[in-house]
């Protein structure tokens, strides 16, 4: 007997159960003793991988020794009960459960794993167990579409009662029933209650119109309850719990996924603290949840709020791996944005972090002496993207800013981007230690960067010397490697220092790399190495300090090499100030007793400066000290490459001097315009070997050419 449109608190009249056995002197079948409130949403499928409300699942959900099992439940055309879950119109394998008979719809299609959809008695059949705690809890579903239709709704929870008293499961079945409609809920809780099967409400409603109803357990989503419980709304437990109602939540997850579930590591923590509130805690995650719950460690599948950010920073003073954020290979995905104001955020860290190509956006101002994502990273970071806008004041003696690390110590970075826009004023010293790069700010060790990109800009000025590169300042172990391989700058350079005691260095790369130690003759142990790289910012000089830039590097103090990289950007110093601007394309300045190649590089930028300093301006290389022997092989410059001054020292659209004998320039072919102390001079087939090399000091006749050319592509 159906009981339909029932009035306002009337409630339905009682259904004639008289088909079924007596069984208030029969001993019915009891799950084994639980020692968890764990319930496993749709049988824990996310979890284990296997279909929704399926058998394999379901299985899955009882090796766990869960308190219980969630699955969804609706009535077919022929009154049977079939668990699965309907689409957004109510359908199940594309048909109206109540309008499709259930051999109908299994014929329609099969479960991924092959199983047909299963119904309520079969899965009673499986979860009475005597050695088993697990419970079946069986949501009656809602019919929304195209209209709510309680009719259904109330049949079906007849039914699942009619079932599990057929089956004697009362102590293994507990059944929900939605909460859209009022009488819906006082139908499913008349058949229920007058049959002595346990059901929670899935409603929100006020605990005093709960209790006027006579109902005593809701089961709530924890997306609703508020506070520390870390749901969006306001409902508060403790308000049900004071009117002497039950309570239930689903779902508490270990990350995002589940639109009614929290999974905030402040929200986890709560439940923890407040588990024996409860009677059973639903999770797409129960295992995982029950380990939690019993005062296992709990761990985090990434990063995926802010909240878990600020967790894992903490979590690097006890353990630099980050292992508790780590997923089964040991790296620490973000799932999310970020944004943080502090100077710097993440201390050190010598795991794998992916950032999963999403964003870490910085906004800082202030005058702490470190700045950067991470403090010191010994491990990797790929995939990821900083952004933001960091302004300092250095009012330390050492300051160093990173746009992701603050100090690369035996690190690699892969597919990284810095966009942030750094700006920093400095007049403490001279000579204080003053590094900033887009990336990295100082390497104590080798260090790689592959595929990574800089298009933020860094802007300076102050009294202070600085070193800057757009991804790292300067390496300062004096073993120390640093690669470069297919990375690309665009970051913009304004340099406005005003030093000129002792020497300020910029790159668009690297500023200065300082490792001492030398390659072997042969060339192949390389200390500073770009491979496949390029330059297309622009880079001012508007400060009176003096300075070795380059759009690459501003300076080599051991072995090098540069492999097909470009530089299409410009350089330019704006200030008239006497004092001295070594600058090139590829590199700026080159130390004694160096060892470098330069191979298929190509400049088609320019490389300029106003009157007034002492201008020593190259295409590709701009100054070098005693001894250094360099090879420049096969390199490019095009029409479009401009060098030189209207006031110059030294100048060559290859190089500006090259001081000592043992330097090498072959196979390269020239192009481009040279401006010498004012004369403008278009490069020609005729006259480029007296612009290859064309300043004062170079022990010209010691420089070995061979095979050179004119660019006319």
């Amino acid at each position: 007997m159906l009981i339909l449109g029932c009035q306002k608190d009337k409630w339905p009249a009682q259904p004639d159960w008289s088909q079924f056995p007596n069984q208030e002197n029969q001993e019915l079948m009891k799950p084994a003793e639980c020692d968890n409130r764990i319930v496993a949403h749709r049988f824990g499928a996310t979890e284990c991988g296997l279909p929704e409300n399926s058998v394999a699942a379901l299985k899955y959900a009882m090796s766990q020794k869960l308190y219980g099992a969630e699955c969804d439940a609706y009535v077919t055309k022929d009154n049977e009960v079939i668990i699965a879950h309907a689409n957004g119109i109510c359908e199940i394998n594309g048909n109206v459960p109540y309008k499709t008979s259930l051999d109908a719809i299994r014929a329609a299609g099969k479960l991924s794993n092959g199983e047909q959809i299963p119904t309520l008695e079969e899965l009673i059949d499986i979860v009475m167990k005597e050695d088993s705690p697990t419970r079946l809890v069986v949501d009656i579903k809602r019919i929304s579409y195209p209209t709510n239709n309680p009719e259904p709704v109330i049949a079906c929870a007849k039914r699942a009662c009619e079932i599990v008293k057929e089956k004697k499961a009362d102590n293994f079945v507990i059944l929900l029933c939605t909460g859209f409609d009022v009488n819906v809920m006082k139908s499913a809780w008349a058949y229920a209650s007058q049959t002595g099967i346990t059901m929670a409400m899935n409603s929100g409603k006020d605990p005093a119109e709960i209790n006027q109803l006579g109902f005593n357990w809701v089961n709530l989503a924890a997306k609703d309850i508020g506070g520390d419980a870390g749901g969006s709304g306001n409902l508060s437990v403790s308000s049900y719990l004071n009117a002497g109602i039950n309570v239930s939540v689903y779902n508490v997850d270990k990350q995002a996924g589940d639109g009614n579930a929290v999974y905030s590591s402040k929200a986890v923590k709560w439940y923890q603290d407040n588990y024996m509130m409860f009677k059973y805690i639903c999770s797409n995650y129960p295992a995982w949840l029950k380990d939690v719950m019993e005062g296992g460690t709990l761990t985090y599948d990434g990063i995926s709020s802010q909240e878990e950010f600020d967790l894992f920073a903490q979590s690097l003073a006890a353990d630099p791996t980050g292992a508790l954020f780590a997923d089964a290979d040991g790296i620490v995905n973000l799932k999310t944005d970020i944004t943080v104001t502090s100077a710097c955020p993440l201390k050190d860290f010598n795991g794998t972090f992916d950032g999963k190509s999403h964003t870490v956006t910085i906004n800082y101002e202030g005058d702490e002496p470190a700045i950067g994502l991470f403090g010191t990273l010994s491990g990797t970071v790929r995939n990821l993207n900083v952004a933001g806008t960091v302004t300092s004041s250095c009012k330390s003696e050492s300051f160093t800013f990173g746009g992701i690390a603050v100090n690369a110590d035996a690190a690699s970075f892969e597919s990284c981007t810095s966009s942030i826009k750094f700006s920093a004023k400095s007049d403490i010293a001279a000579t204080p230690s003053v590094c900033i790069g887009g990336i990295a700010g100082i390497s104590s060790g080798n260090v790689s960067f592959t595929s990574c990109r800089s298009t933020g800009s860094i802007s300076y000025e102050g009294s202070s010397a600085v070193i800057a590169g757009g991804i790292l300042s300067s390496n300062q172990a004096d073993d120390g490697k640093v690669r470069f391989s297919g990375c690309e700058v665009s970051c913009g350079i304004d340099f406005g220092g005003s030093c000129t005691s002792a020497w300020n260095y910029a790159g668009g790369f690297i500023g200065k790399p300082v490792s001492s130690a030398l390659t072997s003759s042969e060339g192949t142990d390389y200390r500073l190495e770009f491979s496949g790289c390029s330059y297309t910012g622009d880079f001012k000089v508007s400060g009176a300090g003096k300075i070795r830039a380059g759009m690459l590097a501003g300076f080599a103090n051991a072995s090098f090499l540069f492999q097909d990289c470009s530089a299409s950007g410009s350089l330019v110093n704006e200030n008239t100030s006497k004092r001295d601007f070594v600058a090139a394309a590829m590199i700026g300045f080159i130390e004694k007793n160096v060892e470098g190649r330069l191979n298929g590089c190509t400049f088609s930028g320019k490389v300029e400066s106003c009157t007034g300093s002492n201008n020593y301006i190259g295409g590709i290389i701009g100054n070098t000290a005693d001894n250094s022997t360099v090879v420049c092989d096969n390199c490019r410059t095009t029409a479009s490459a401009s060098v030189g001054s209207g006031a110059i020292k030294s100048v060559g659209m290859i190089a500006a001097r090259l001081k000592t004998a043992g330097c090498t320039i072959r196979n390269c072919r020239i192009a481009g315009k040279i401006n010498k102390a004012g004369t403008v001079t278009t490069i020609s087939d005729e006259n480029l070997e007296d612009w290859m090399i064309a300043g004062s000091g170079t022990a010209i006749a010691n420089v070995i050419l061979s095979g050179n050319g004119f660019n006319n592509e």
